[in-house]
């Protein structure tokens, strides 16, 4: 409504569709607001070319809130979004919806991540029913936004076994992730009418609401959790470039092939004399030529004992990355070459518009361990 709208910046109203955050104002409330916000994570993307059916703008609203009085915290930043997935996006999404879901997901940790250093995170939302219709058609893409929570280390605060339905169709919709794990006391409340459930004399809404209490101070002092595996504790400091270029050599060659040969000869020398100074850090890179013979050099130097596979820092740079299948296979290509079964820092040498498709394809490669 007109007057609700009011209350957001003009600049805000195309990025808005369903979400509000409020903040008691009486004098019970322990909070007060730091910084507010709202960011776009649904893609830019035609449903139906035929009417030009576009995607339903999905966007994210955001509080950074501090105790009242206190300019140095702790603070929780508060998210609140609904994730795409109703039905029509369902039928004219199916195959790419998983995708985009995960990608939403994604985008909202992205968004903590980027503004809220080591404050607790805390989102909530309609991020749709892993049951029901959408889940019969695509399990998988119905699932994908609470697997991408996990993956990136963020906790469920309930399951429907403790929560119950919520939307009124009998499913749970509704739910709260946090950046760190906490122990929760859940209560839904009745405020809908909900399929197979006694019907409410006054229904608010069409999802029951789901209310949940822990404690703040406790969550905010326990320890991060891990986002991956085998998370380094230092960065070498001093790092070797790889790639080789035409000046490198000391005269020109117009034979390709004695071209070719004398820049992998000089590209292992380079390798080794760096290695038996003490570099520790390497880059490397599928658009360089020279890549297989960066490879033999430390394979030797792994087999000689000179150095072990643990003391090394490998940063493998791959530029195509259109589908999933293009990621796999220029990950393969990189490890074949180099002769190693995974890199310690994947990056995607890309355009930033084509980073948000591809970082659900290069998640999977961190979770395979590659």
């Amino acid at each position: 409504d007109e007057d609700s709208l009011s209350l957001v910046p003009e600049v805000a109203h195309a990025s808005l569709l369903v979400n509000e955050l409020y903040l008691r104002s009486d004098d019970e409330c322990l909070w007060e607001v730091d910084e507010t916000g709202v960011e776009q994570i649904s893609s830019d993307t035609i449903l139906h070319e035929a009417s030009k059916l576009a995607l339903a703008t999905r966007s994210v609203v955001w509080a950074r809130l501090r105790p009242k009085g206190s300019s140095e915290g702790p603070f929780i930043f508060v998210m609140n979004s609904q994730l795409s997935g109703c039905r029509i996006e369902a039928e004219l999404f199916l195959p790419q919806l998983g995708d985009e879901r995960r990608r939403q997901a994604a985008r909202a940790v992205d968004l903590f991540a980027s503004r809220a250093g080591n404050d607790l995170g805390i989102l909530v939302g309609d991020f749709g029913a892993t049951a029901g219709p959408m889940a019969a058609d695509d399990l998988e893409a119905a699932q994908a936004p609470l697997d991408a929570l996990r993956d990136l280390g963020w906790s469920l605060a309930y399951n429907e076994a403790q929560a119950g339905a919520t939307s009124l169709f009998g499913y749970l919709a509704d739910y709260m992730a946090t950046s760190r794990e906490v122990q929760t006391r859940v209560e839904t409340m009745k405020t809908a009418n909900v399929v197979g459930e006694p019907e409410v004399s006054e229904p608010l809404s069409d999802h029951n609401a789901v209310k949940v209490a822990f404690p703040i101070r406790e969550a905010l002092e326990s320890e991060r959790s891990e986002t991956c595996k085998g998370s380094l504790e230092a960065l070498p400091a001093v790092g070797f470039g790889t790639q080789f270029l035409p000046e490198d050599l000391s005269e020109r060659i117009p034979d390709q092939a004695e071209y070719l040969r004398k820049a992998a000869e000089v590209t292992e020398a380079a390798v080794q004399a760096a290695l038996g100074c003490g570099i520790r850090l390497f880059e490397v890179g599928n658009r360089h030529m020279n890549q297989q013979s960066v490879g033999r050099a430390l394979e030797q130097a792994l087999k000689s004992g000179a150095v072990k596979r643990e003391e090394l820092f490998v940063c493998g740079r791959i530029s195509k990355c259109k589908d999933r299948e293009q990621v796999c296979q220029e990950v393969e290509m990189m490890l074949r070459e180099l002769r190693l079964d995974f890199v310690d820092l994947l990056c995607a040498d890309i355009p930033p518009e084509q980073l948000p498709a591809a970082w659900p394809w290069l998640e999977e490669v961190l979770r395979e361990g590659r």
